[in-house]
């Protein structure tokens, strides 16, 4: 992406919208200066989300960012999956159903709508989820771990109606598995991967 940009949410619209708002070219002089470094407004906002989302894909726009980088938990999600989901699918589902951040949902749709592209960067790793035990239930039926790509592509699903392959990237990563060069060959990577989510 030319120019992208990373957008963090909470539990309040107005200040996932305040956050995405601020947004500038991240090369250019303001975006360096200490004015544009201010914490998101935690004011009250009476301003309908609609509206606020409305006008944070018009300044988005204005700023010419071509991309959103989205974290999954305590971002898109308002809860931690702390890498994974246990349990049966029917507990899975709820959590995916109930636990997205429907903040999140009106800015992802309307950022899809308007061609903004998107991605999803988590920690939760395959690793996280094969470590994890299976749920079994008492009649012997077996629910495997979710988490990764899969949880992220099944919240889509539930709560979207697609699972949004072909226009949403999902980077499931957890950088500290892959920092020996054994571990980093295995998985790909030229190199390990920096620490962060860049």
């Amino acid at each position: 992406l030319s120019s992208s940009a990373s957008v963090a949410s909470s539990s309040s619209p107005s200040r996932l919208i305040t956050t995405a708002t601020k947004m500038s070219n991240p090369f250019s002089k303001t975006h360096r200066s200490k004015k544009s470094r201010m914490e998101p407004s935690m004011e009250p906002n009476d301003t309908p989300p609609d509206i606020q989302v409305d006008r944070a894909v018009h300044i988005l726009r204005k700023h010419k960012i071509k991309g959103v980088a989205w974290d999954w938990d305590l971002t898109a999600m308002c809860v931690h999956s702390q890498g994974r989901l246990l349990g049966s699918v029917e507990t899975q589902d709820q959590v995916l159903k109930t636990q997205i951040s429907q903040h999140f949902l009106k800015l992802f749709l309307k950022l899809h709508e308007s061609g903004v592209k998107q991605a999803i960067v988590t920690f939760s790793d395959p690793k996280h989820v094969q470590w994890a035990h299976s749920h079994q239930e008492r009649d012997g039926t077996i629910t495997p771990v979710l988490g990764a790509e899969p949880m992220v592509r099944r919240g889509f699903m539930l709560n979207t109606g697609k699972t949004h392959e072909e226009s949403v990237m999902v980077v499931a990563l957890y950088p500290a598995l892959y920092q020996k060069k054994p571990e980093w060959e295995a998985a790909g990577f030229k190199q390990p991967p920096p620490p962060g989510k860049e």
